[in-house]
């Protein structure tokens, strides 16, 4: 298993990107509260649960790839790849 160390001290800027995330976070939460009182959904109704398996599917790989973004200084956007692809046969 990797680990990470998202070095919060070392530089200003990561805290913001940090900080940044987290509120990102937090709106997508308060998004989930408002489609329920605006649509009328009930909590146990499937389309909820397979929204959150969904988003949280992709939240996992987003944060992975904001992690590279803040943390390692060879990476200059958040879509771009760690390593060089190769060319399989």
């Amino acid at each position: 298993m990797s680990q990470y160390d998202w070095a919060l001290r070392s530089d200003w800027r990561i805290l913001y990107k940090i900080i940044f995330a987290m509120s990102l976070l937090f709106l997508s939460h308060l998004n989930v509260f408002f489609i329920k009182w605006l649509l009328w959904i009930p909590p146990e109704h499937p389309y909820l649960t397979y929204r959150l398996l969904v988003m949280g599917g992709v939240a996992l790989h987003c944060f992975r790839e904001y992690y590279e973004f803040c943390c390692n200084r060879n990476v200059r956007s958040v879509n771009q790849p760690t390593s060089q692809p190769t060319n399989r046969q």
